[in-house]
Protein backbone atom coordinates (compact mmCIF):
# COMPACT_ATOMS: atom_id res chain seq x y z
CA UNK A 1 0.00 0.00 0.00
CA UNK A 2 1.65 3.46 -1.00
CA UNK A 3 1.20 6.19 1.49
CA UNK A 4 -0.45 9.60 -0.10
CA UNK A 5 1.57 12.16 -0.43
CA UNK A 6 1.41 16.32 -1.27
CA UNK A 7 3.68 18.03 -3.76
CA UNK A 8 5.28 20.92 -2.59
CA UNK A 9 7.66 23.44 -4.34
CA UNK A 10 9.82 25.57 -2.68
CA UNK A 11 11.79 28.05 -3.91
CA UNK A 12 15.29 28.26 -2.52
CA UNK A 13 18.21 31.19 -2.91
CA UNK A 14 21.67 30.52 -1.20
CA UNK A 15 24.21 33.45 -0.92
CA UNK A 16 26.48 33.11 -4.39
CA UNK A 17 23.63 31.58 -6.47
CA UNK A 18 23.11 33.46 -9.22
CA UNK A 19 19.51 32.42 -9.12
CA UNK A 20 16.80 30.97 -7.15
CA UNK A 21 15.84 27.54 -7.88
CA UNK A 22 13.22 25.55 -7.41
CA UNK A 23 12.83 22.22 -5.52
CA UNK A 24 9.97 19.49 -5.52
CA UNK A 25 9.01 17.38 -2.48
CA UNK A 26 6.76 14.92 -1.91
CA UNK A 27 5.33 15.23 1.83
CA UNK A 28 3.11 12.43 3.57
CA UNK A 29 -0.34 13.18 3.60
CA UNK A 30 -2.52 11.71 6.28
CA UNK A 31 -6.17 11.79 7.02
CA UNK A 32 -5.50 11.36 10.94
CA UNK A 33 -3.41 14.70 11.35
CA UNK A 34 -4.08 17.97 12.99
CA UNK A 35 -2.07 21.07 13.23
CA UNK A 36 0.04 19.92 15.39
CA UNK A 37 0.97 16.94 13.57
CA UNK A 38 2.17 18.85 10.70
CA UNK A 39 4.54 21.27 12.74
CA UNK A 40 6.20 18.84 14.48
CA UNK A 41 6.92 17.10 10.90
CA UNK A 42 7.93 21.11 9.78
CA UNK A 43 10.34 20.58 12.48
CA UNK A 44 11.64 17.49 12.13
CA UNK A 45 12.35 18.15 8.58
CA UNK A 46 13.64 22.34 9.46
CA UNK A 47 17.69 22.87 9.63
CA UNK A 48 17.81 24.97 12.95
CA UNK A 49 19.69 28.67 11.62
CA UNK A 50 22.81 27.74 13.88
CA UNK A 51 23.54 24.47 11.93
CA UNK A 52 23.53 25.77 8.47
CA UNK A 53 23.98 29.02 6.64
CA UNK A 54 20.42 30.63 8.24
CA UNK A 55 18.66 26.96 8.51
CA UNK A 56 15.43 26.74 6.99
CA UNK A 57 13.16 29.55 6.28
CA UNK A 58 9.06 28.70 6.30
CA UNK A 59 7.03 30.94 4.20
CA UNK A 60 3.47 30.84 5.11
CA UNK A 61 1.12 31.98 2.50
CA UNK A 62 -0.28 34.40 5.21
CA UNK A 63 1.89 35.73 8.10
CA UNK A 64 5.50 36.55 8.35
CA UNK A 65 8.35 34.39 7.64
CA UNK A 66 9.76 31.96 10.42
CA UNK A 67 12.59 29.98 11.12
CA UNK A 68 12.79 26.34 12.85
CA UNK A 69 12.49 28.28 16.23
CA UNK A 70 9.19 30.34 15.53
CA UNK A 71 7.59 26.96 14.11
CA UNK A 72 8.73 25.42 18.13
CA UNK A 73 7.39 28.60 19.63
CA UNK A 74 4.43 28.33 17.65
CA UNK A 75 3.66 24.61 18.13
CA UNK A 76 4.45 24.91 21.81
CA UNK A 77 1.78 27.59 22.40
CA UNK A 78 -1.24 25.44 20.42
CA UNK A 79 -0.11 22.85 22.92
CA UNK A 80 -0.40 24.76 25.92
CA UNK A 81 -3.49 26.74 25.01
CA UNK A 82 -4.43 23.26 23.93
CA UNK A 83 -3.93 21.96 27.58
CA UNK A 84 -5.07 24.66 29.25
CA UNK A 85 -8.41 24.54 27.55
CA UNK A 86 -8.74 20.74 27.96
CA UNK A 87 -8.03 21.47 32.14
CA UNK A 88 -10.98 24.02 31.99
CA UNK A 89 -13.63 22.02 30.09
CA UNK A 90 -12.21 19.04 32.97
CA UNK A 91 -13.39 21.48 35.60
CA UNK A 92 -17.10 21.92 33.74
CA UNK A 93 -16.24 25.38 32.31
CA UNK A 94 -18.48 26.88 29.58
CA UNK A 95 -17.18 28.45 26.70
CA UNK A 96 -17.80 31.87 27.83
CA UNK A 97 -16.04 30.86 31.34
CA UNK A 98 -12.88 29.68 29.07
CA UNK A 99 -12.83 33.03 26.64
CA UNK A 100 -13.37 35.18 29.80
CA UNK A 101 -10.36 33.45 31.56
CA UNK A 102 -8.11 34.42 28.43
CA UNK A 103 -6.40 31.10 27.92
CA UNK A 104 -4.14 33.02 25.33
CA UNK A 105 -3.56 35.67 27.54
CA UNK A 106 0.60 35.99 27.40
CA UNK A 107 0.64 35.12 23.52
CA UNK A 108 -2.04 37.25 22.26
CA UNK A 109 0.39 40.10 21.67
CA UNK A 110 2.27 38.17 18.78
CA UNK A 111 -0.60 35.91 17.86
CA UNK A 112 -3.54 37.32 18.92
CA UNK A 113 -6.21 39.38 16.98
CA UNK A 114 -9.50 41.27 17.91
CA UNK A 115 -10.82 41.72 14.25
CA UNK A 116 -10.29 40.12 10.92
CA UNK A 117 -10.75 36.81 9.20
CA UNK A 118 -9.78 34.81 12.27
CA UNK A 119 -9.68 36.15 16.12
CA UNK A 120 -8.24 35.04 19.05
CA UNK A 121 -11.98 34.47 20.36
CA UNK A 122 -12.57 32.33 17.11
CA UNK A 123 -9.43 30.59 17.82
CA UNK A 124 -10.09 29.62 21.63
CA UNK A 125 -13.96 28.63 20.35
CA UNK A 126 -12.32 26.10 17.56
CA UNK A 127 -10.00 24.44 20.20
CA UNK A 128 -12.74 24.35 23.08
CA UNK A 129 -14.93 22.03 20.34
CA UNK A 130 -12.35 20.24 19.42
CA UNK A 131 -11.10 19.36 22.83
CA UNK A 132 -14.90 19.11 24.40
CA UNK A 133 -15.52 16.77 20.91
CA UNK A 134 -12.53 14.60 21.82
CA UNK A 135 -13.04 14.30 25.83
CA UNK A 136 -16.93 12.77 24.84
CA UNK A 137 -15.83 10.49 22.34
CA UNK A 138 -13.13 9.06 24.73
CA UNK A 139 -10.13 10.08 22.42
CA UNK A 140 -6.86 12.22 24.09
CA UNK A 141 -7.50 15.88 22.27
CA UNK A 142 -4.49 16.42 19.51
Amino acid sequence: MTEETIKLEVTRYQPGDREPRTESFSVPYRKDWVVLDALNHIIEIAIPKDWQDGGTLVIPAQGRIADESDVVEYRDMLTIVRDRIAAMIKKGMTLEQVQAAKPTYEYDGRYGMDSGPWTTRMFVGAVYEDVRRASLSGSPAK
